[in-house]
């Protein structure tokens, strides 16, 4: 059986920038937004990256019977 996954759901907070964050992209140029869209998806790569490297830090210290 697999364990039970947390709840991904935003926070009221989390939802109340979200919208802010909806109405202030409309106002800025198309090039601006692919450059941000770039950016941020570059820097969930690296967020990526950095989970993955704890996780297994964390697995490897488990395993190290010091």
């Amino acid at each position: 059986m697999l364990p039970q996954l947390p709840d991904f759901s935003l926070t009221l907070e989390q939802q109340f920038d979200l919208h802010k964050y909806q109405q202030l992209v409309k106002e800025i140029p198309r090039p601006e937004l692919e450059d941000l869209l770039i950016k941020v998806i570059r820097l969930k790569m690296v967020q990526e990256n950095l989970s993955k490297g704890v996780i297994k830090n964390c697995l490897i210290q488990q395993g190290d019977p010091k």
